[in-house]
């Protein structure tokens, strides 16, 4: 008998180490303004902030393809670096591409290297909503 509990008390053990009773939750925010969507995620787990991506997604369909060829060749990563200081050097792993007359940016955020304001606006999934929303994001929770 005493075997029995042994073997169920290391399996309990187990499974609570290996996580799988955390709790996975993403917020996906997204704000459109004119021809450009913005879109930010974010995955939480047990209400913790785990990883951070943002996107822009730029309609292209009004310029010609000479225009689209010249926006193509821009670099928009560091553009957008260097317009949203508040992130600082928390881009990651940022790519561009220029398909169907639409450019495409995507990054990833260090939650590491993000300011300490930036962080206690998200320190749970809840603040963070209501912080995205009071900057006209729309917010779902998954």
């Amino acid at each position: 008998m005493k075997k029995y509990l042994m073997v169920l008390a290391t399996f309990v053990c187990l499974l609570l180490l290996s996580g799988c009773f955390s709790k996975k939750q993403t917020l996906t925010c997204v704000r459109t303004e004119q021809t450009m969507k913005v879109g930010m995620g974010f995955l939480y787990v047990n209400d913790k902030p785990t990883s951070m991506d943002l996107t822009y997604e730029l309609d292209l369909s009004k310029y010609t393809d000479t225009q689209i060829e010249a926006v193509s060749k821009q670099n928009f990563c560091s553009t957008l670096k260097s317009s949203l200081t508040q992130y600082g050097d928390a881009f990651n792993n940022c790519k561009q591409e220029v398909a169907s007359k639409k450019l495409y940016v995507k990054t990833d955020i260090e939650l590491s290297k993000l300011s300490q304001g930036v962080l206690n606006s998200m320190t749970t999934l809840e603040s963070a909503k209501k912080s995205m929303e009071s900057a006209n994001y729309n917010c779902t929770v998954k």
